[in-house]
């Protein structure tokens, strides 16, 4: 008597499973292109934020100022995005502080906050 309960209810969902429809979603997933030979690839504008309000950027690394981020950051290409790195430890104002003159500079951040 139960077998029959269990058949007859799988019997039921495998019903209604087909006759179901499946959601359609208005978000189209990006679509990717080839590079073509010869185009610039930019990599982002990196920018680390330290505990101590410091910024460091380039290559190799170093100090830089709050005018200096901003003068790289208007003489970056408009393509080019601006990374700004933080740790756990890095107080908000700081990275708000950064993401601030980024966009004085009529640029918008990413901001990436790293964890332990």
């Amino acid at each position: 008597m139960d077998e029959s309960l269990v058949d007859i209810i799988l019997i039921l969902l495998a019903g209604l499973v087909a006759v179901s429809t499946m959601p359609q979603f208005a978000v189209e997933p990006p679509v990717s292109v080839e590079v073509n030979e010869g185009a610039q690839v930019l990599m982002p504008l990196q920018v680390a934020l330290t505990p101590e309000g410091a910024l460091r950027s380039g290559t190799p690394v170093r100090t830089i100022s709050a005018q200096e981020l901003y003068d790289l950051v208007r003489a970056a290409a408009p393509d080019q995005a601006v990374e700004l790195t933080a740790d756990h430890s890095v107080p908000a104002r700081l990275v708000i502080q950064a993401n601030m003159i980024v966009q004085q500079a009529g640029r918008e951040a990413v901001i990436i906050v790293q964890a332990d």
